[in-house]
């Protein structure tokens, strides 16, 4: 569930699964694609509370099931083998930070997430397994390269499934930073990300999804 959203410093805040049926371009510029301009957040600061329902700052993927209460917010359901419920930003952000208050889905085989996806696929990521009940993933990819799988994380969180937590994604041209209620529990620097070349750094839409 996600009952509220918020964007600072240019950005804006929104939803998002990894799935792989999430994780994908409607137009990639890498691959030769004419693409239009992203469309950028209009206001520094960008504020979504799912307590009050529907959201316009999002589009609704085809096929997502979603419910809004007025205490937890924005609820995503799976009704069958495959689906994976996502919303997504209409806008994009070029740096800044998101915040979102999650509590994940229960379920050995269910992931929540919360990401920032690129058009040519950059992508930052908080994902939780719906049977770890004790820590959460952070991870971070460059133009869909996924020739190795060494740039993930484990933090501690206590009882994500049960609990809303805080989550942010402080992403500055300089530094990534992962919190969780206001404590940052990763750091990656750009010269870290082999001296920049897999730094994420193009404009990126939010997506939270299950």
């Amino acid at each position: 569930m996600f009952s509220n959203l918020l964007s600072t410093t240019a950005v804006v805040l929104a939803t998002s699964g990894l799935a792989a049926a999430q994780t994908f371009s409607a137009c990639d510029p890498i691959k030769g694609q004419t693409c239009p301009d992203d469309p950028a957040f209009s206001s520094s600061m960008v504020t979504v509370d799912f307590t009050q329902g529907a959201s316009d700052v999002f589009t609704v993927a085809e096929g997502t099931t979603l419910s809004y209460d007025s205490t937890l917010g924005a609820a995503f359901t799976i009704n069958k083998n495959g689906e994976a419920p996502t919303i997504t930003s209409k806008d994009y952000i070029f740096f800044g930070k998101v915040d979102a208050w999650v509590q994940a889905s229960a379920g050995t085989g269910i992931v929540t997430s919360f990401v920032l996806l690129s058009d040519d696929l950059d992508e930052i990521d908080w994902e939780w397994l719906g049977g770890d009940t004790t820590q959460v993933q952070t991870n971070y990819f460059h133009q869909g390269n996924t020739t190795t799988y060494d740039r993930g994380g484990y933090s501690s969180v206590n009882d994500p499934q049960s609990t809303v937590h805080k989550y942010s994604l402080d992403w500055q041209p300089t530094q990534l930073t992962w919190s969780i209620d206001d404590v940052v529990v990763r750091t990656l620097t750009y010269a870290d990300a082999y001296n920049g070349l897999t730094y994420p750094q193009t404009p990126m839409q939010i997506k939270l999804g299950t």
